[in-house]
């Protein structure tokens, strides 16, 4: 049976998972029968049992699988063919257009060697690594103690200050009534103190929102019989807990936080960036873009992301702050780049990565070569008692601000920017690609698009090197084999 003679091609290609070998079952079965149609061998069809390869994962997952489990994409293997991607992207750059410090050029002259850019000392790194990392991606995460070994202190300092400032100054009318709650004492004083506030929420809706805000806050800890905040779910943190840093898009026209899981766009559009039309093979399925607890979008752009944690996770703050939410950030800052290249410098995308009772907000930026700088503030708790309330609430509010005047400088550039006439291949690359690692057998099988050899000149040993990574080449190898056997009998 054809399939039998491709256990272990598919049972590879779907990572000894029996869920991603279900998904993957009819696709197979469409790459046999393309493969067929090439080498020109008749299937008969006849009752399909997957029973041997299902055994054949199950017996592969139980010996491989660790006791305990661990987030896959904090330890996905960077192969070989990955690193030669990498190396592929990497050449295609403009080096004349790499970042280089001064502090490097100080220490190079000191030296007498050539200074290195940010880009190279970038490379070395992806080449160490043995694992996905952002490096892949060229995204730099100042947070990232992995940079210690290829930076100086004095060249990390240089780059985290270069350019626009991480955090900009908040909004004045906001910034006067948050020293007046500074010099409260209780959450009561905070609740009296935001429903007195004097407003038109027609016209000065920020205030209407910082009233609303503080006294929903602030009513939490005036309830005899409340609901420990360290007992709610995720969903309750998004909209009791967190409501505010959402909120407070209802008074703003031009931007809007959109929730409830919501799939980001510019995710979606880098990973099926590579489709193209069906000819050997098949067109592969829509991929849809990582999904986010909210992204913000300003007209037709997407600004930012939240990640919630319900509990304190250290694991899982690593997942989604430093690799999920950085990933998709870029995807942002890509499309943005790729539709107004001059405003690139300008342009900062704007992230929440929520971990339990912290925030931290996110800045991602490219201010120089080819790099994507990732900043972050140090994570503010949310109040936890009546005692702490005013000194956390108040640099909570703040923190809001200054996300939603961040986005709006970005939204701001765009708009003023003039997107140039010209062909759809005449430009030249803006920022590297994100790298992201397959999810699922037809993701790992269909990312990679290596041409299938010619059934004429090609033998079963020396394709199946060149078609290691094609599942329609691989059947093809297969078929190959099997009607080589059916012709010495």
């Amino acid at each position: 049976m054809v399939i039998d003679s491709l256990t272990e091609s598919i049972a590879d290609s779907c990572g000894r998972s029996l869920e991603k070998l279900n998904m993957a079952k009819s696709q197979w079965i469409r790459y046999i029968q393309t493969a067929a149609r090439i080498v020109k061998v008749e299937i008969i069809d006849g009752p399909r049992t997957w029973k041997k390869l299902e055994q054949e994962v199950l017996s592969k997952a139980t010996d491989s699988s660790p006791k305990v489990k661990r987030s896959s994409s904090l330890k996905t293997t960077f192969t070989s063919d990955d690193m030669a991607e990498f190396e592929r992207v990497f050449n295609s750059l403009d080096k004349k257009n790499f970042w280089t410090l001064e502090a490097t050029k100080k220490e190079a002259i000191k030296n007498g060697v050539p200074a290195e850019t940010v880009e190279e000392k970038l490379k070395k790194l992806a080449v160490n690594s043995g694992y996905c990392h952002p490096c892949h991606s060229f995204i730099l995460d100042m947070d990232d103690k992995n940079w210690d070994d290829y930076f100086t202190e004095e060249e990390l300092q240089e780059i985290e200050n270069y350019g626009d400032p991480l955090l900009c100054p908040v909004e004045k009318t906001i910034g006067e009534q948050i020293r007046h709650i500074k010099e409260l004492r209780t959450p009561l004083e905070a609740y009296d103190f935001a429903r007195r506030l004097d407003h038109d929420p027609e016209q000065e809706p920020l205030l209407a929102w910082l009233s609303l805000s503080l006294s929903q806050t602030a009513y939490q800890f005036l309830k005899k019989n409340k609901t420990p905040i360290s007992s709610y779910l995720e969903a309750d943190r998004q909209y009791y807990i967190w409501g505010f840093l959402n909120s407070i898009y209802h008074c703003n026209e031009n931007i809007s936080a959109l929730g409830k899981e919501r799939s980001s766009a510019a995710s979606a559009k880098a990973s099926n960036s590579k489709r193209k039309l069906s000819s050997v093979d098949e067109i592969t399925r829509k991929a849809m873009g990582r999904k986010m607890d909210t992204v913000y979008v300003g007209g037709e752009i997407e600004l930012g992301a939240m990640e919630i944690g319900g509990l304190q996770d250290d694991t899982k703050g690593f997942k989604d702050g430093m690799v999920k939410l950085p990933r998709v950030m870029k995807d942002m800052l890509v499309a943005i780049a790729n539709k107004a290249p001059s405003c690139l410098r300008q342009t900062h995308i704007t992230g929440f990565s929520i971990n339990g009772d912290e925030v931290t907000l996110i800045d991602a930026d490219s201010p120089n070569g080819y790099i994507t700088r990732i900043r972050r503030t140090h994570p503010i708790s949310f109040p936890t008692s009546a005692d702490n309330f005013i000194v956390r609430i108040t640099p909570l509010l703040e923190l809001a601000t200054v996300a939603m005047l961040k986005m709006e400088g970005t939204l701001h550039h765009f708009n003023n920017t003039e997107i140039p006439l010209q062909g759809s291949r005449a430009r030249h690359l803006v920022l590297p690609p994100t790298f992201s690692p397959p999810t699922s057998a037809v993701q790992s099988t269909s990312s990679l698009s290596t041409s299938i050899p010619s059934s004429s000149t090609s033998t079963p040993s020396s394709s199946s090197t060149q078609s290691s990574h094609n599942p329609t080449a691989n059947t093809i190898v297969g078929l190959k084999a099997k009607r080589q056997k059916v012709d010495k009998k």
